[in-house]
This record gives structure tokens, C-alpha cells and sequence, in this order.
């Protein structure tokens, strides 16, 4: 489980189940596994793109690039947009 907390000990976000992660880029944007399924998450805490993908691009360093999030799916990468729409 993991829980995010704001400097006021606000809790921001809590996530059921096994939990991993690469810490945040310099967009405020971090990759997140939860059960073995990736998604993406920002600093305040918001779920931008859902736990649905089965791993995060090995394209771009940080898995977000030019407004796209680098994913993988059933053996493929790709690219969404903050819809979670495929877009590449």
C-alpha cells in the first residue's frame, strides 16, 4: 500500500495493494505500478493516467515526454494523451 501526504500531513492519495514506483520527473510527473499494472501520477496526488497499462515505455527516460505518456500494452509502446487516448 502507499499513501501521499502534503507538507501539512494532508492525505493527497492512498493506493491498495502491491506498490511501486520511480520517483517524480521534473515535471512533477511519476510512473506508478500498483498490482503490476502501470499508470502515471503527479505531486498533488491526482491519478492522470489509470492503472490499466502493463508496463511504461523504455523510450523516453521518464516515461512523459512533449505532453505524452510512453506506455506498453500487450506487448507494444506506445503514447497517450492526458485523455488516455493512444495517440502513437
Amino acid at each position: 500500500s502507499f499513501m501521499m501526504l502534503n507538507q501539512e500531513g494532508k492525505e493527497l492519495l492512498k493506493l491498495k495493494g502491491f506498490f511501486n514506483w520511480r520517483g517524480f520527473d521534473k515535471n512533477g510527473i511519476a510512473y506508478v505500478a500498483v498490482n503490476e499494472k502501470t499508470g502515471f501520477i503527479n505531486r498533488d496526488g491526482k491519478i492522470l493516467i489509470p492503472f490499466q497499462y502493463d508496463m511504461w515505455s523504455p523510450v523516453t527516460e521518464y516515461c512523459y515526454s512533449e505532453g505524452l505518456f510512453g506506455i506498453g500494452k500487450n506487448g507494444k509502446f506506445g503514447f497517450v494523451n492526458d485523455k488516455n487516448q493512444v495517440v502513437i
